[in-house]
């Protein structure tokens, strides 16, 4: 199960649709790889190169501090545009 508080992660798919790698993660971590699916999608459209993205290594960090430095609101806007997947 996903934090469906979180305003991002609430407009992901249901969670049946959602990968079993992403809903295994922390809720730290679906938290920040929620935010880069969501960018994805917004970006190319794609559900299954935006999951890709999402779940790819980041061992260095660099992904989820990037994502942690945007703005939701900015996300949220721009899914409003491009709402993903259901």
């Amino acid at each position: 199960m996903i934090d469906r508080n979180d305003p991002v992660l609430a407009r992901l798919p249901d969670d049946d649709d959602l990968p079993a790698s992403f809903t295994r993660l922390p809720r730290a971590e679906q938290a920040w790889r929620g935010r880069i699916f969501a960018v994805m999608w917004i970006l190319g459209r794609n559900e299954a190169y935006a999951w890709c993205m999402a779940l790819a290594p980041d061992p260095d960090g660099e992904n989820e501090r990037a994502i942690r430095e945007g703005a939701d609101q900015r996300i949220l806007d721009d899914l409003a545009l491009a709402p993903l997947p259901r």
